[in-house]
This record gives structure tokens, C-alpha cells and sequence, in this order.
């Protein structure tokens, strides 16, 4: 079994890349109980978590291979 934390070492890891961190407060989100949809370059989708909000994504690319379907911009949001 994969320690609890885990899944905080990527987000924590593309933080301190950008000269930033995270801190006490702050909200992160591990995962979904919903599979993943497939997104094409250049739509805009809604991310809503309930209790949170919603926000809207970009997806500026997109992989037709395994792995990510898309990514998000990087100068926003990090």
C-alpha cells in the first residue's frame, strides 16, 4: 500500500518548480471517483467540485496515446 501522502508528491513537485509551495489551507484534489472524459485542444469544460465552486479549464493540448489526454495551460493557475 502506497503511503498516504503520495499523491501530494507531483502537485508539491510542480510548486517548488515554480518557486512556490504548498501550504496550510490549502485545497488539493488526489483524484475522482469519475473516470476521465476525453477533452479535445481548445475546449473550454467546467471543473466543479462540490462545496468548492466551479472553475472553467483550457485544454491547450492534447495526446491520442496512453497516458494524459490533455494539459492544462502552465503560465495559469500554478
Amino acid at each position: 500500500m502506497r503511503p498516504p501522502l503520495a499523491p501530494l508528491v507531483w502537485p508539491a513537485t510542480m510548486l517548488a518548480e515554480r518557486g512556490k509551495a504548498l501550504t496550510a489551507g490549502m485545497t488539493v484534489s488526489t483524484g475522482s471517483l469519475s473516470p476521465p472524459q476525453p477533452r479535445s485542444a481548445a475546449e473550454t469544460v467546467n471543473l466543479a467540485i462540490g462545496g468548492l465552486g466551479e472553475a472553467p479549464v483550457i485544454v491547450r493540448s492534447a495526446y491520442t496515446g496512453a497516458g494524459l489526454r490533455g494539459t492544462l495551460d502552465r503560465g495559469r493557475g500554478l
